[in-house]
This record gives structure tokens, sequence and C-alpha cells, in this order.
């Protein structure tokens, strides 16, 4: 039971409550009004604000329309192309990075020699395909980067190997400008270097038959190549290119002997390639008498080959079988003189053979000189990005070799942008300064002609040349056979006149003709400088020519090509031929 006073209270209690129960509802209704009217005043001054931001927007693009375009479309279009840019920027970067990280060097590292081949960094079995330049002294142009480019990314080669001629005019031991020499062959070394390639340093002897001759020469120059180049891993040195008239292995052996030590001592690892007899073909000899107490050592085998078959695939298989390692510095698909047709079946077969054996090679030449085994056609001056229409038959058949489209090559690569038509050139004789320099290579392998000396025709002989004998020529006819003969070319180095002449039996029946003699009657006594494709025998001023067993069965319709070169200390006019 409540007391009034009590009751009084309680009712007192309640309706406070009551108030302060409307007074915090009164309080949250301002709160929200308030809240509620602040928002709608920012929304119109936003509103209010944008309204004029659009107005204006619209006046500058209804201005700017009037007279530059679209000033939003233009900065769009401008964004879209800068990020376009930064975009291809970005992946010729990565395209340039990658491509660095895939040139041949890159990859396998520096070479060594394993068993009877090359070997990468990694130890897995590796293999030069490469190209050699004609001789720097003749052909400096083509040592550049853009060429070398050219040959390792259209090509496919990852090797250069650059042909510095010791004995002859303008050559490094005789008349040549030796620091000049030393310059291009350390330029080539360089653009090999900055292009992930291989090079070979190549000691070219030739016309001084024997390396000794210059061997002091020769020491002195490796020396300094193997200084300089002592913690590359891309370079190679070739000490002799090709020993002939009649030097020996014994003494081939002992010139290696002195030069490999000094090349040893400043690059213990360096792979060195030593010339063997015949020029390079006796590597045969080689195996039976081995280089000893050195790492890196390989033998040198060259070939032509329409004049080098079998026989000379056998000694290479031969060195091999005995266990030495064998390296083709040097080949071409035409005859030994450089000239003459391109044999490429025979040519397949020495590429088939050295590709199952793992030997390295380079082919011969780097050049526009107008002679079969040059690469480049005599008509094109350009120094790279070449084309298939600027290629000889051999650079054609070469690029397929080494399994690129020759059709799609100078597409991408650089190129010197020489202004020139090589048909139109080729159709007027417009020939470069040194075209008539003959390549005199590997010449007759029939060792009983002691009289074959290799012999390089240069620019100063061209000077001296008698261009009225070039067109002469005499031909014979006995049977359903016909032989020609013409002077293809004349030179003379100051004492003796050399002349070059081509010869070709072609059979005109409609069966084989097994067996020929071909006779070459002169006016007066001469000297067989070189000769190829034949056995060639002298007696007084005449010459026989007999086949040899790839060429004695002339099939119906079909011809044989042989050629050589003689000197004598007169003017000589173009024999009389016959068949004999």
């Amino acid at each position: 039971m409540l007391f009034p006073c009590e009751m009084a209270f309680l009712i007192w209690g309640i309706q406070m409550k009551k108030s302060i129960m409307t007074l915090a509802i009164i309080l949250m209704m301002a709160l929200l009004f308030n809240g509620c009217k602040s928002t709608e005043e920012k929304t119109e001054m936003t509103t209010e604000e944008t309204s004029d931001n659009v107005d204006q927007v619209e006046d500058e693009k209804s201005s700017n329309q009037d007279t530059n375009g679209n000033q939003d479309t233009l900065k769009k279009e401008e964004m879209l192309k800068d990020t376009s840019e930064q975009d291809s920027d970005v992946k010729d970067e990565q395209n340039g990075t990658e491509s660095e990280k895939e040139t041949p060097v890159a990859v396998h590292g520096k070479l060594s020699v394993k068993d009877t081949q090359l070997v990468d960094a990694n130890g897995d079995a590796y293999q030069i395909q490469g190209v050699s330049t004609h001789g720097i002294n003749w052909f400096p142009e083509y040592i550049n980067k853009e060429g070398f480019q050219s040959m390792r990314d259209d090509w496919g080669i990852n090797c250069v190997r650059i042909a510095m001629y010791t004995a002859e005019s303008e050559s490094y031991c005789e008349g040549g400008n030796k620091e000049q020499l030393k310059t291009l062959v350390k330029q080539g070394v360089d653009y090999a270097t900055e292009l992930g390639m291989y090079v070979i340093i190549d000691w070219h002897i030739l016309h001084d038959l024997d390396p000794n001759k210059y061997k002091q020469d020769a020491i002195e120059f490796f020396d300094e190549m193997s200084e300089l180049y002592a913690d590359y891993d891309n370079v190679l040195y070739e000490i002799c290119n090709e020993p002939n008239g009649g030097t020996s292995w014994s003494q081939v052996k002992d010139y290696a002997n002195e030069v490999i030590p000094v090349i040893k001592e400043h690059d213990s690892n360096a792979v060195i390639i030593v010339g063997t007899p015949t020029w390079s073909q006796d590597v045969d000899l080689a195996a039976m008498d081995p280089i000893e107490g050195y790492d890196n050592i390989m033998y040198t085998i060259h070939f032509y080959a329409d004049t080098h078959r079998d026989n000379i695939r056998q000694k290479m298989e031969k060195a091999l079988a005995a266990g030495i390692p064998v390296f083709c510095t040097e080949f071409g698909v035409c005859d030994a003189s450089g000239s003459g047709a391109n044999n490429f079946d025979e040519g397949n077969k020495w590429i088939q053979a050295m590709d199952d054996n793992g030997v390295s090679y380079c082919i011969w030449n780097l050049s526009n000189k107008n002679e079969t085994s040059s690469l480049i056609k005599s008509g094109c001056t350009k120094k790279s990005g070449w084309t298939k229409d600027d290629l000889s038959e051999a650079g054609v058949w070469y690029i397929e070799v080494l399994g690129k489209d020759v059709n799609e090559i100078g597409k991408t690569s650089p190129s010197d942008n020489a202004a020139e038509d090589t048909k139109d050139a080729e159709n007027n004789g417009n020939n470069t300064a040194t075209e008539n320099e003959t390549n005199n290579k590997s010449v007759n392998s029939n060792k009983s002609n002691d009289n074959n000396n290799d012999n390089e025709t240069t620019a100063d002989d061209k000077k001296n040349r008698k261009d009225s004998d070039k067109s002469k020529n005499s031909e014979s006819k006995s049977g359903n056979l016909k032989v020609s003969i013409n002077c293809s070319n004349h030179w003379s180095d100051g004492s003796k006149e050399f002349y070059q002449y081509d010869v070709k039996i072609q059979n005109d029946g409609s069966s084989a003709v097994d067996g020929w003699n071909v006779q070459l009657d002169f006016e007066q006594s001469i000297t067989i400088d070189q000769s190829w494709n034949g056995n060639y025998v002298t007696s007084g001023n005449s010459i026989t020519i007999q086949p040899v067993d790839y060429n004695q069965k002339i099939e119906a319709g079909q011809s044989v090509d042989m050629g050589l070169i003689i000197k004598t200390s007169q003017t000589q006019k173009t024999p009389n031929v016959s068949l004999k």
C-alpha cells in the first residue's frame, strides 16, 4: 500500500521520464534536420559548380572544335601513341636482350676440343658453320658489322674467318701495310664479338708455300693477337692456311711447334687450327704423326667439290678414324681454281660427310670477285643486307644448306642501302676493281706434278694484264666430242707472264664416251704453274691432258671442265687444241 506522498513521487517520476524521452526525440529530430539541410546545400553547390564547369568545358570544346578539333580526343590519341611507343620500346628492349642472350657465343661460350670435334662450354658437341672472307688486303670493305650481322641473322652462320694473306702483293709480309692489316683483323674480331659470333684469325699462307718462310712474322703476329684476345671466348687461331709446293708435314709440324706455345702462353685454352700439306688436303699425314703436348689442336682439310671428291673425303675420314680433330676452314663447290661450274651433287656429299662427323666448316669466299666461288654476284656493290638476287649460285646454295629460306633474306637485316642494279651491272660488265684477280686456290691433287705451285694474282698484277689475249680461243672436234680452250686471264709479276686457260670437252652424241685425251700445242716452251681436273703431262711445247677417275666418262649431252695456269718468260698466244 502506497502512502499519498509516495504516490505523488511516483507520478512525478513518470512524468519526468516522459519529458526526458520527449526531449531526446526532439534533439534527434533537430540533428537529423540540420544534417539533411547541410547535405542538400552541399549537393546544390556541387551541382551548380559542375554545371558551371560543364558549361565552361562545352564552351571551350566548341571553341577548340572550330580551330584545332576535339582537344580531349587529341589527348587520348597522344596518350595511346605514347603508350604504344612505350610498349614498342619495351618490346624492342626485350627483343634486343633476348637476341643477345641467344647469340652463338652467349649460348655456347668458349669452345674446346674433345675427341675429334669441337664442344661448347657445357661439353656438348658444337659445329661451326661459317663464312671466310677473301683476302682483307683486297676486299677490306667486307669487314663491317652490318655485313656480319646480315650473315648471322639472315644466312644462319655462327663464325667469320678473317683471311689475311701473307705472301702476295699488298699482303702482310710482302708489301702490305702491317698496321692497317692488323687494324682490319682487330675490327673484324670486334664486330664478331659484339654480335656474339665466333671468329677465326687466319694466317693465310699460299704463295709462300712453306709456313717457315715468314715464321718470325707469324710468331710476332700471333703473340700480339693472342695477348690481346686472351680473355675472349670467341677467338680461334689458324696458323697456316695451305702449305703447298712440296712442303712436308714434318716442316709444318716444326713450324707449329714454335707458333703454338706463343699463343698458349697467353691463352692456354685457345683452339688452334694447323694447316696440312698439299693445300691442306693431306690431313691423313697429320693423323699419322700428330702434334703432342697441347690441348685444343685441330687439323685442316680444304676441298673444292668439283675437283676434290671421294679421294680427299677418304683422307678426312681416315684422319677422323685415327682420332684427330678435323676442321674444314675453307671449301667451295666449284673446281680447284675457284672458277668453273659448281658441282652441287659433290658439294652435298661433302656437307653430309662433315655433318655426320661433326666437322666444322667455313665456305670461301665473302666477296663480289668475278669468279664462281664468290658468294656475292660480281655486279653487286652491297656490303650487307643482301637479297637472293645479290647472291651467286654458291651463295644461294650455302644459305639453303644452313636451313634458311633464301627468299626471305635481306628483309629485316641491316643494309648499307647501296644504290646498285645487279643485273644491269653484270650485263654492262661493271665489275669491281679486283674482279680479275685470280683465286688460285688448291690445285691438281696429283702429286706427281712437281710444278704445281699456287699463285695469287693481285691488284698490282692486274695493271700488267694483256686483255687482248683473253678473248682468243681455239676449238677442235673428233667424232661426237668437241673440245675448246679459252684464255680467261693473263697477268704479270714483273718477271714472268701468267696465263689461265679454261678447257671444256662437250659430248654432242647420243651415247656416253669413255676415255679421252686432249693435246695443247704452244708456240714456245712453257711451265705449268697450276692445273686441275686432269692429269697433265708436259713434253716440249705440248701438254697432254688425261682424265682422272671422276671425269673419264662423259655422258651424252654432258661436258667436263678442266683448266691450267702456265708461266713463261714471253707473251703467249692461246695454244691449238685437239683431241687424241
